[in-house]
């Protein structure tokens, strides 16, 4: 698929300077991506595939969101144009192909090209308000109600409807454990919101 249809630009000049400056990296499932404390090696631009990004704090791993095809890390973003190290540890959900855009580049073509400049908005604002539906999500939805909106949200970022995951990454995700994940999937299931077969775990239509 063309560069310029999975970021929704237009301007070719953009994709020429993400080709020629970008560096591109593939990655495995589960790859640690970034650490915190690392020195981000460019802003993570997603070509295909999922990445993940969680908050540390006392070693235990906080999700924040997903990084879609097309999408950039607006965290990422504030690190390296403040040329700080990493607040955030990033992996990669499964086998992806990324690119890095330098910190100095990507500073050079908002100056340059007004729909880089809008796409960057674009991202920053998508990822704000993901990380305010999560903070809704904590704070006013039961359990089995994130579990439905995390599995959707799956769904979608793989485009299938059938979701290979544990349960102990499904609790690490939704800062529960991995019994009371068990627990609630186990009624999601028996109230045919979800289907599990060898391994696998689909919502029902």
């Amino acid at each position: 698929m063309k560069l310029s249809r999975i970021l929704n630009i237009e301007n070719e000049a953009i994709i020429d300077a993400l080709n020629s400056s970008g560096i591109q990296k593939n990655t495995e499932q589960n790859e640690l991506i970034i650490d915190v404390g690392e020195k981000m090696p460019g802003i993570p631009l997603v070509i295909s595939g999922l990445l993940k990004v969680y908050r540390v704090r006392e070693d235990q791993e906080i999700f924040l969101y997903h990084i879609e095809p097309g999408e950039i890390c607006a965290m990422a973003i504030n690190c390296c144009m403040s040329h700080k190290k990493s607040g955030v540890r990033i992996y990669s959900d499964v086998s992806s192909e990324i690119i890095y855009i330098p910190a100095d580049k990507g500073q050079e073509w908002l100056n340059l090209y007004p729909e880089w400049s809008r796409f960057m908005l674009r991202s920053i604002t998508d990822k704000f308000t993901k990380l305010t539906d999560h903070i809704d999500g904590l704070a006013f939805e039961n359990l089995e109600a994130r579990i439905i909106d995390y599995l959707s949200e799956k769904a979608e970022a793989y485009q299938s409807k059938f979701i290979s995951i544990t349960h102990s990454e499904m609790a690490r995700d939704l800062n529960s454990s991995r019994e009371v994940i068990s627990r609630n999937l186990k009624s999601l299931h028996s109230k045919n919101f979800i289907k599990r077969e060898g391994g696998m775990i689909s919502l029902c239509d």
